[in-house]
């Protein structure tokens, strides 16, 4: 915005903005070299400094440690678990390592410099990245001695023609080399996951008012298959009492309404014998 009105509230130059006294003429000379308001004011929104208040301070500051623990968060996992860390716990070995936010650093570039931090004290590493990449068949031996160099995981491989596809995980400290790899080789590389965390989803049916819906249940890749199996006993006996339920309730209806007599006038069912000649004497 070029405009100083529409930057400006006022052009008006103070010594005291807080008391209100406006600044004079020769105090503006010898400090800017002019007393021309608009000049003072654009040399001070270029050059000055921005004032915040202590606890607008304060909360700017807390987000942003926030923010760089959800970095982390989203950045990283324990190597022992393959899972990563809370965002409770990030920001608790965050506090170990007495690490102070610079309000002048972006969120992600504290967060990068801190995760190499943690990794000296902590048990903590960067999560692997998913790529694919497609070379000529005759670099597949090149390939496989730069993956055990790189301890890269391959999901999947294809040979289709001349070239071959490989689907594979990769720390993120290899990005470079890889990428360096595949322009020698006149190939292509895929990003298809910046961030992998070895989760799976279960899918249950969940019932509601009588309709299927999805419920998603997270399950590490760590767990045992007797856990799994408990999640998949427990969800198919929530269907079965809620089915349950549900019958049990259209019975009870129907007997419930058996009971009762059906005027044939206003088609309503009006209760046992006595109320149904309560319900005529009134009409």
């Amino acid at each position: 915005e070029k405009d100083l009105d529409e930057v400006l509230q006022s052009q008006t130059v103070y010594s005291n903005v807080s008391k209100g006294v406006l600044a004079k003429s020769k105090d503006l000379i010898k400090a800017f070299g002019t007393d021309d308001a608009e000049k003072i004011c654009l040399e001070i929104l270029n050059k000055g400094e921005l004032q915040i208040a202590g606890k607008e301070r304060d909360s700017q500051l807390s987000n942003q440690f926030r923010d760089i623990a959800k970095i982390i968060m989203d950045k990283t996992i324990n190597p022992e678990t393959e899972r990563p860390y809370t965002i409770n716990m990030i920001e608790s070995l965050m506090h170990e390592v007495h690490f102070a936010v610079d309000p002048h650093k972006n969120s992600k570039q504290q967060a990068l410099d801190l995760i190499r931090e943690l990794q000296k004290h902590f048990p903590i590493k960067r999560s692997p990245m998913k790529l694919r990449l497609v070379i000529p068949e005759s670099q597949d031996d090149n390939l496989l001695k730069k993956f055990e160099a790189w301890n890269a995981s391959i999901e999947s491989k294809e040979v289709s023609g001349n070239q071959i596809s490989v689907v594979f995980q990769m720390e993120p400290a290899y990005f470079r080399d890889c990428d360096a790899l595949v322009r020698e080789c006149k190939g292509r590389l895929e990003l298809m996951s910046v961030s992998i965390h070895k989760e799976e989803y279960l899918r249950i049916g969940e019932y509601d008012g009588g309709e299927a819906s999805t419920k998603v249940i997270h399950i590490s890749e760590t767990d045992t298959s007797e856990s799994k199996s408990q999640v998949t006993e427990l969800a198919v006996n929530m269907q079965n009492i809620t089915v349950q339920e549900a019958a049990s309730g259209s019975a009870g209806t129907t007997q419930e309404e058996k009971r009762q007599q059906r005027c044939t006038t206003c088609n309503a069912f009006v209760g046992e014998a006595k109320q149904y000649r309560d319900h005529f004497k009134t009409n």
